[in-house]
């Protein structure tokens, strides 16, 4: 947030079906988990981030790529061999992956996810605990969890400038987490005044509509560029007014 920087994309998977065009994931996500597919679809959606952000770096962009795992996914056993391999076809470092859980996902097994993730995060991979704050996760489970940043629910963020009781929430979830040493990041950032007042809190990043919606490959490289143009023009006029 401080810096203004492009540090992490995030995978969005998006269903356009042929009859009843855009389908949101909150609606087919359940129904893959339920069928049985979600593997299947987890793979793919792996395999194509880790695609791009190979892609990325061999453009000389240093950022990573997450990508949601679902409950099914974490208790899948061959989960790791999956992830492993994909890094390894792709040729990205352990380091260039996160791996996003919900505090539900966490939930459902707490000492099964404490040593799935453990081996995660003991391999290099970054484990980050999605949608913070909506999942009524245990502290005491918090604190043993071994992840590296939490990402604080849109529901949250969203109505923070005119809602003081949402404003509270964000402002003592940056404070734990951070007393945790784990990063924070905003989610649901739609607007500069929202921006600003996480800046002002000390939230590290932040994702959100006000900074760029989800966009395919092409269009986000094309984005890409533009922010570093513009970055290139501010240093500029900052060197020529110093």
């Amino acid at each position: 947030i401080v810096t203004g920087k492009v540090c992490g994309v995030e995978a969005l998977v998006r269903w356009m079906h042929p009859e009843q065009g855009l389908i949101a994931p909150v609606d087919f996500i359940p129904l893959a988990e339920q069928t049985g597919i979600v593997q299947r679809l987890t793979g793919w959606v792996l395999n194509r981030a880790l695609s791009d952000c190979s892609e990325w770096q061999r453009q000389g962009h240093d950022f990573g790529v997450s990508v949601n795992l679902s409950p099914v996914n974490l208790h899948h056993p061959g989960i790791l061999k999956v992830i492993s391999a994909t890094l390894d076809r792709w040729q990205v470092s352990n380091r260039s992956l996160t791996l996003e859980l919900t505090e539900s996902a966490v939930m459902t097994d707490p000492e099964y996810a404490v040593r799935i993730l453990g081996i995660l995060v003991s391999a290099g991979i970054n484990v980050s605990i999605d949608d913070f704050g909506t999942g009524h996760c245990s502290l005491s489970y918090i604190k043993k969890l071994p992840v590296n940043e939490v990402k604080i629910d849109r529901s949250f963020v969203m109505d923070m400038n005119d809602d003081q009781n949402d404003m509270m929430i964000v402002r003592a979830t940056i404070g734990l987490a951070h007393n945790m040493g784990l990063s924070v990041v905003a989610e649901g950032v739609e607007d500069k005044a929202t921006l600003d007042n996480l800046c002002t809190l000390g939230c590290d990043k932040a994702q959100g509509y006000h900074i760029a919606r989800p966009l395919p490959m092409a269009a986000f490289m094309n984005w890409l560029d533009g922010q570093m143009a513009a970055s290139s023009d501010a240093a500029e006029q900052r060197v020529a007014g110093g």
